[in-house]
């Protein structure tokens, strides 16, 4: 996307979502460029009166006062434009904020695991919540409302005086203006680097300060560690930034001598025509006035509206191209919800990664049925439950859900179908029925939900008001009574495919046994997937799949896999003693 074009798109995005307020910024920043100009004649005609032989103090009066009032009211109007201005940026930011959240919903979950994607993703964010999008967009529509009424206004007064001051304003900007352009394209590439290590550095003070890890870094002692890498990364921006700043800098003071240069020469100009009486007095006065208001005003336009927005150019461009991102290409497909999950010669691979983490995929999972997905870890056991899902999609190969290829849906209706409860589930900071029932948050069932935290087997007697949150004056949960809360919450959502990725990976064997068979309970007559690296858990299964580097070795029950299939015995062997 061109500069010109992201202005333009970027504007009338301003336009549309900040409505009357935008448009009455812009009134506002033509009528003050109208009220600057005024003064400027209203300067002139002061000088007038005042070398005028004949003069009437009361004329002088009434010169000065209007002029007070014109300043006044220049000054009031200003403050009301910027009041404007951080209204309609507050406010848009919220809609821009929603734009992006929305946009991300219909993106593939793959892109989630790409590097650069996040990087991007990270400067989009940024751009929304430090209202770059709309300061950016004002700045560019006062180019026109303000910025060029009064150039234009007083370049004209100033070129009936005298033809070459213009020129030689404009002369003296160009340099000026070429600078900003310089530093554009320094600080566009710098934004880019310093993407993926900015993220770095916003981790490393999330683990330092944040209250999910602190316990942990101050138990280990680790927080010199981290505070170091906090640091040194720190560090590293700030000199990455000093390097660009630096090479920037020395650019500009050159050009900066040359606009001054070109000042002085306007201003020694103006004398000599004053001297030899080809200008009067008066209007020198407006004249001086009106070079150095439009000086500050090309310098407030040129080094501190066009520096900053240098910096944030390319935050509002990645915003942008996130938003333009193709989306997953619905095509309507009528579920059959009586039908399970086929996997046909499935190949995928994470962004960025040459090799596939999953090859030669053949797997049916028939209605009603419950399977198993076994292997040592990095066999691609969460991989595959994600694809059966149809949460990513396929590189090579073919998933149908309820008899529908994921590829050829948004997946939006078969998710609506489909539940889980994740190895890191969360742990949300909101009440229990709110913790509960947020699948179906429109209609809250209490009597439901109170069904469903007895199915999961939770057994703390709480009001479903209760806030789950010491934050938010609440009460925590443990670790067990959390892990169920995650089973209700799956449960309650309605669901013809439900799996279970190692949730119970950080509680003891005999706990997970009873999770397990209360959950063959809840889900029977459901299709149901069970991701584990205990095999005492697959006995409940229907089917056991066993993975290696990628690859499924053998289908089977237990029984038949401990004859057949050497990995599965090794695996259960080396368990066995858990189970005595």
């Amino acid at each position: 996307m061109s500069l010109f074009s992201l202005i333009i798109r970027n504007s009338k995005q301003y336009f549309i979502k900040g409505k009357m307020w935008a448009f009455l910024e812009q009134l506002t920043s033509v009528l003050n460029a109208i009220l600057l100009s005024l003064s400027i004649i209203y300067t002139k005609k002061l000088f007038e009166i005042i070398n005028n032989e004949n003069k009437i103090y009361d004329d002088i009066l009434k010169a000065v006062v209007l002029l007070f009032v014109i300043m006044v009211l220049s000054q009031l109007v200003s403050s009301f434009s910027s009041f404007l201005l951080s209204k309609v940026s507050y406010s848009n930011m919220g809609k821009f904020m929603i734009d992006l959240q929305l946009k991300l919903q219909k993106i593939s979950t793959v892109k989630f695991e790409d590097a650069s994607f996040l990087d991007n993703l990270q400067k989009a964010k940024e751009c929304v919540e430090y209202e770059s999008l709309g300061h950016f967009a004002s700045i560019c529509l006062k180019i026109i409302s303000f910025y060029l009424v009064y150039i234009i206004f007083v370049g004209s007064y100033l070129f009936s005086v005298s033809r070459i001051l213009p020129l030689i304003i404009i002369i003296a900007f160009v340099p000026a203006i070429t600078g900003q352009i310089f530093y554009i394209k320094i600080f566009s590439k710098l934004v880019d680097q310093n993407a993926k290590l900015k993220r770095k550095n916003d981790y490393y003070r999330k683990v330092i300060v944040d209250r999910k890890f602190f316990k942990e870094t101050r138990l280990l002692g680790a927080f010199n560690y981290f505070f170091s890498l906090y640091n040194r990364s720190l560090l590293l921006l700030n000199k990455r930034i000093y390097k660009s700043e630096k090479k920037a800098f020395s650019m500009q003071i050159v050009l900066d001598l040359i606009s001054f240069l070109g000042l002085l020469a306007a201003i020694l100009l103006l004398f000599y025509q004053t001297i030899n009486r080809e200008i009067s007095v008066s209007s020198f006065a407006a004249i001086f006035v009106a070079l150095n208001q439009i000086f500050e005003i090309i310098e407030e336009l040129v080094i501190i509206h066009m520096k900053n927005g240098s910096e944030t150019i390319s935050h509002i461009k990645n915003f942008y191209e996130i938003l333009d991102m193709k989306e997953d290409e619905k095509i309507d497909r009528k579920l059959n919800l009586e039908k399970g999950v086929i996997a046909s010669n499935v190949y995928f691979s994470y962004p960025n990664q040459d090799e596939f983490c999953l090859k030669n995929i053949n797997l049916e999972i028939k209605k009603g049925e419950t399977i198993a997905i076994v292997g040592e870890n990095g066999s691609g056991k969460t991989t595959l439950s994600k694809i059966l899902l149809g949460i990513y999609k396929p590189i090579k190969g073919r998933v149908e859900i309820f008899g529908v290829d994921t590829k050829e849906s948004d997946n939006g209706d078969i998710l609506e179908n489909i539940s889980a409860v994740f190895q890191n589930f969360a742990r949300y900071k909101m009440t229990l029925s709110d913790n509960v029932s947020m699948s179906n948050h429109l209609i809250k069932d209490n009597r439901k939900i109170e069904n469903v935290l007895k199915k999961a087997d939770f057994d703390k007697k709480l009001e479903l008001d209760t806030m789950l949150s010491t934050e938010f004056n609440g009460i925590d949960l443990s670790g067990g009574l959390w892990q169920r809360l995650a089973v209700a919450r799956a449960i309650y959502k309605d669901f013809e495919l439900i799996a279970l990725d190692e949730p119970t990976a950080a509680i003891d064997p005999i706990e997970e046994k009873r999770i397990f068979e209360k959950f063959k309970q809840i889900t029977k007559d459901k299709t149901s997937i069970i991701i584990t690296h205990r095999l005492n858990s697959t006995k409940f299964a229907d089917r056991i799949v066993v993975m290696d580097k990628g690859e499924i070795i053998d289908i089977g029950d237990h029984n038949s896999l401990i004859k057949s299939c050497s990995l599965y015995e090794k695996m259960y062997n080396s368990q066995a003693k858990w189970y005595k």
